[in-house]
This record gives C-alpha cells, sequence and structure tokens, in this order.
C-alpha cells in the first residue's frame, strides 16, 4: 500500500480535484478521506507572538548565564611529514 498526502483548495463548488500518482496500469484501489483545515494566520500576528516569546526566553536566561565548564588543555603534537 503507498500513501500520497496532499493540501488541496476546494473549487467555486467546493470540490476538490485528486490525481493519484499510482505509477502503475491496471485496477487500483483508492480511498479518500479528508477534514477541514483552519485557515492559515496572517503572517504579522504569527511573527510578534513568536518574537515575544523569544524575548521572554532571552530574559529569562539573562540572570543566569550558559558558562562553559573548563577544558582540559590540549597535547601539542609534532606536525605530519
Amino acid at each position: 500500500m503507498k500513501t500520497v498526502r496532499k493540501i488541496l483548495e476546494t473549487d467555486s463548488d467546493g470540490n476538490a480535484h485528486v490525481e493519484v500518482p499510482a505509477g502503475v496500469r491496471g485496477t487500483i484501489e483508492v480511498t479518500v478521506s479528508w477534514r477541514e483545515l483552519a485557515p492559515a494566520a496572517p503572517d504579522e500576528p504569527l511573527r510578534q507572538a513568536k518574537r515575544a516569546e523569544l524575548e521572554l526566553l532571552a530574559g529569562a536566561l539573562a540572570e543566569d548565564p550558559v558558562v562553559r565548564p573548563p577544558q582540559p588543555v590540549v597535547e601539542t603534537r609534532l606536525p605530519v611529514e
């Protein structure tokens, strides 16, 4: 069984037209199911919400700075000839 997932816009009559890339000649069985999706939100409010989220995160990290732990000394080796 192969699965193809597509998000389609309906036409003015509310019909969706689906092309199935079967890749075979002969008889195939096709099952169609659908659900309505919420309209896409405008980009600007989403962008503002993400910006506010990032500012909150930056504020949360301001008082607890991330400190790199001490690193061991790297040994010096002779160059390869």
